[in-house]
């Protein structure tokens, strides 16, 4: 059995497994009855961390006696490792090439440093599955022949979630660069890739390299793509974890000419970032992310084929209940209550790079969005607000983005679900579940759109839900 000494200012290593002291003096969709609104959630607002003291545990498997070895893990396990230690971080286990034993114990420290009223990040690069909905994290010493077997060999996702639940501190995050190939399911009957999606609850930030049911790239240097990103970005002084992790899947998909967008889910997070401090903190190792060549872009808002080009009004206006069933059927629009048979526009969608910034062009409508959205759901005030800001920024290079009219919201709207959304994998999806319009109703409400459901609604200015901005 092993045992373990946290220590300050000094490091233990047992079996592949250390622990460093420094001596230091969630977005989730909102889970509702989707044929019972009109009740508003409560507000999300951002609340203070009560505790400074922040732990990590870090695992990296890259050398596993079955299945492909890896190139990156370890250098990403270790240089992350690192950029929690250079952040101030209270605690710092790092486990590598680890047994199934070595990952349990390694969890049950991190528990036991939870229960202090820690902020917990725990991050893992290797090799990752999932089987029958749910995710698994393969130690080096997996013997896995059958799916069956996976449960035995492997640490479940759901054991990390039940520690931290059960730890019961202020904030936790997840970081998964795990959603590599899985090299033990050739001969499976599910034939998954990558990770399953996983709804956090309160107070959790789970951040993966790539969508879910995809996989991500191990990298050419000494990091793997999507840990290259983070490293340089952890430093940013006072930057909220939730925008950290936008800009990360921004530098991702730049870097992989958009064959790689990361995904994250959270749920009511507080106020937290890796650096809280005022000043910059250098930690991006040697090998910066590297990104693909990419092509010159067209110029935005080029013209379609005029037989293609389908014209939606720009203007906000008021429209009764009756009037938007009338929009959504005059335009074949879907809508899982109001119109289930609808089909949509066949759009042409274009993910293009501007400015370092990936925004989506709909040659069929002309139209240009954010690929990703706001980094957090906001008040109607605070969408507005929000595209203020795009605008004084220049996102992506224009000053005149806005909030999308019903028809153009409804016009992304697809009848077929990608990875639990009705809207196409070319946008992140997870970015913005339901969003505002700039519609309103006959009431003074404001008319929405939930992606994850395939509903149209209203709610009050009150509410908080996301943006998508258009030009």
């Amino acid at each position: 059995m092993h045992k373990f000494l946290l220590i300050s200012g000094g490091v233990i290593v047992i079996g592949g497994l250390s622990i460093t002291g420094l001596g230091m003096s969630p977005l989730l969709l909102a889970q509702e009855d989707p044929d019972r609104r009109g009740i508003n959630l409560e507000p999300i607002n951002l609340q203070p961390i009560t505790s400074d003291r922040r732990v990590a545990l870090v695992i990296g498997n890259a050398n596993y006696t079955m299945g492909a070895s890896l190139r990156n893990p370890i250098n990403d396990a270790n240089d992350m490792a690192a950029a929690f230690e250079e952040l101030a971080f209270h605690r710092v286990i790092l486990a590598t090439d680890a047994s199934l034993s070595t990952m349990e114990n390694a969890l049950e420290a991190f528990y036991q440093e939870l229960r202090q009223g820690s902020v917990g990040v725990f991050y893992y690069a290797g090799h990752g599955l999932q089987s029958e909905g749910e995710n698994y994290l393969v130690p080096v010493d997996a013997n896995i022949s059958v799916e069956q077997d996976i449960r035995s060999e492997t640490l479940a996702l759901d054991k990390v979630l039940g520690r931290m639940e059960a730890a019961g501190n202020d904030m936790n995050v997840i970081i998964l660069d795990a959603c590599r190939d899985n090299p033990f399911a050739r001969s499976w009957r599910s034939g998954q890739r990558g990770l399953a999606g996983v709804d956090a609850p309160q107070g959790l930030v789970i951040a993966y390299a790539t969508a879910p049911g995809d996989v991500a790239a191990d990298g050419a240097g000494r990091n793997g793509t999507y840990t290259a990103a983070l490293l340089q970005r952890l430093g940013t002084p006072g930057e909220h974890v939730l925008t950290l992790f936008n800009r990360v899947s921004n530098d991702v998909a730049i870097a992989t000419n958009n064959r790689q967008i990361p995904y994250m889910t959270s749920a009511r997070v507080g106020e937290f970032a890796f650096n809280p401090t005022e000043a910059a903190v250098d930690i991006a190792p040697s090998d910066p992310l590297s990104p693909t060549p990419l092509e010159t872009t067209p110029p935005p808002h080029r013209p379609a084929e005029p037989q293609t080009l389908v014209t939606l009004r720009h203007e906000p206006t008021m429209l009764s209940s009756n009037a938007a069933k009338a929009l959504l059927i005059e335009n074949d629009f879907y809508d899982r209550r109001l119109n289930p048979g609808g089909q949509g526009i066949e759009h042409r969608y274009e993910p293009q790079v501007l400015n370092d910034t990936v925004v989506v062009f709909d040659a069929t409508t002309s139209l240009m969005w954010q690929h990703g959205g706001s980094p957090q759901p906001m008040t109607f005030q605070g969408a507005e607000w929000y595209i203020h800001q795009l605008n004084t920024d220049r996102f992506a290079g224009f000053s005149d983005w806005r909030l999308p009219t019903l028809a153009e919201a409804m016009s992304l709207m697809e009848p077929q679900a990608y990875n639990n959304y009705h809207i196409s994998p070319r946008f992140e999806q997870q970015a913005a579940p339901f969003m505002w319009t700039s519609d309103y109703a006959e009431d003074g409400q404001i008319w929405m759109l939930y992606f994850y459901d395939g509903l149209l609604d209203t709610e009050g200015e009150a509410f908080n839900a996301w943006v998508r901005a258009v030009r």
